[in-house]
């Protein structure tokens, strides 16, 4: 293959960056290391390939991580397509007894999540000792975007039987499943629910509800949620 001129420095800087990112690995510092390899793993190739290489030494070497770094490890990875070290990471974790760190265990969910394993996403929710707020929005954000409605609804519901505090993004992923559920007593109860929170002034509330109202065929109550609203930009 004939180097394009220009080329050849880019890639021999992108190599360089990726060893200095091993290097940084083997320190612990992973934060640092992918901040490297995800700022060069657009050049691809033998790049993208190198960097998982050196990465997936990590786990077999002397340094072992933390639950920080594995948490900036899975992140990383998931953001640069490593899909087969996301799961290699999963059963190191779940090995290591790391799991239990609700911020280790949901990273992991994003992953499952974003590449729609929906199955995987519940088993790793499933492995969560005591999910948050964060750790339930993520599965359901998983379920509306896959089109499981019915289940995003569900585990609204399971969220709040849990004793877990919805915030205002649980709320707009409740609205859209109703919505697209064409539930409006539903959607009316949930309304209720962010009232009682006093969320109902969210900007971002306050255009899902519209947005539900209006699907299910409610547009007096949907014009006036919008004259309520004090922003409506």
């Amino acid at each position: 293959m004939t180097m394009v001129e220009g080329e050849k420095p880019e890639l021999d800087r992108a190599v360089t960056h990726t060893a200095m990112g091993y290097e940084c690995l083997c320190n612990c510092k992973i934060f640092h290391a992918f901040a490297h390899l995800k700022l060069y793993h657009e050049i691809g190739g033998p790049v993208k390939e190198l960097a998982l290489y050196n990465a997936s030494k990590l786990l077999s070497s002397a340094t072992k991580p933390n639950a920080y770094s594995l948490l900036h490890l899975v992140r990383a990875s998931t953001d640069l397509g490593f899909d087969s070290y996301c799961r290699q990471l999963h059963t190191y974790i779940l090995k290591s007894g790391f799991f239990t760190n609700v911020f280790v265990s949901t990273a992991l969910l994003r992953f499952y999540s974003i590449t729609e394993s929906i199955i995987d996403a519940d088993k790793a929710f499933d492995e969560i000792p005591q999910p948050n707020a964060v750790s339930w929005n993520t599965l359901i954000s998983a379920c509306v975007h896959s089109g499981q409605f019915g289940k995003a609804m569900y585990l609204f519901l399971q969220l709040e039987r849990s004793g877990t505090c919805p915030d205002a993004y649980s709320f707009t992923l409740a609205l859209s499943a109703s919505a697209h559920l064409n539930m409006l007593q539903l959607g009316r109860s949930i309304h209720c629910e962010i009232v009682k929170y006093g969320l109902e002034c969210a900007t971002v509330v306050g255009n899902c509800l519209i947005d539900m109202y209006g699907k299910c065929a409610s547009v007096e109550e949907a014009i006036w949620v919008f004259d309520e609203m004090i922003d409506k930009t």
